[in-house]
């Protein structure tokens, strides 16, 4: 939901409590995010002997912490290339980060189901998880729009932000609980 999140709120003005990127801006937070993901999952993921589930805990912890500290960004009065230059950092963990855990649960998935009923398991997830991204797509866009709009909230300034994005790592600390969990039962 993040990558989605980002762009709307970056291309709002900054009186509605967005960033004022431009649409040029908001394109260079994921064109220039991209090489920098390929670098870390090369050198960080690929080339360490971790175990997936320590790669699972380690990778959903440091995505929601970055999900929560997004809306720092906006809290400071940065110029806009600072702000830009720290949103592409952070875009850069978290896709890496997301990428290394959905990897890293895959493989504890193999090792983990009995073979006889994996292809079950795998449609089950696939079917829960893009579920829950069309119950998600419509939920968080909507709660940022609220939060931006809603009078009762307006007093709270860019506050509002944050409240979205801390409600957006709670599923990043439910997943930490279930790596906790996947680790004790491996």
């Amino acid at each position: 939901m993040d990558w989605v999140l980002i762009p709307i709120w970056a291309a709002l003005k900054k009186d509605e409590l967005g960033l004022g990127f431009t649409n040029i801006e908001v394109g260079k937070i994921t064109f220039y995010s991209f090489p920098g993901v390929l670098i870390i999952l090369v050198f960080g993921y690929g080339m360490l002997k971790v175990p997936q589930y320590d790669w699972s805990i380690y990778s959903i912890s440091v995505f929601g912490i970055c999900v929560i500290l997004t809306p720092i960004v906006g809290l400071l009065n940065w110029g806009t290339n600072a702000t830009l230059a720290w949103l592409i950092i952070f875009e850069c963990i978290k896709v890496s980060c997301f990428s290394i855990y959905t990897s890293a649960w895959g493989v504890m998935m193999n090792n983990y189901i009995n073979g006889t009923i994996l292809g079950r398991m795998y449609s089950f997830s696939f079917f829960f998880s893009h579920s829950s991204l069309i119950v998600l797509f419509i939920i968080f866009p909507s709660f940022l729009t609220l939060m931006i709009t809603n009078s009762v909230t307006k007093p709270l300034g860019r506050l509002n932000v944050w409240i979205v994005f801390i409600v957006m790592g709670l599923p990043a600390y439910i997943g930490f609980r279930l790596s906790m969990r996947s680790k004790v039962l491996i």
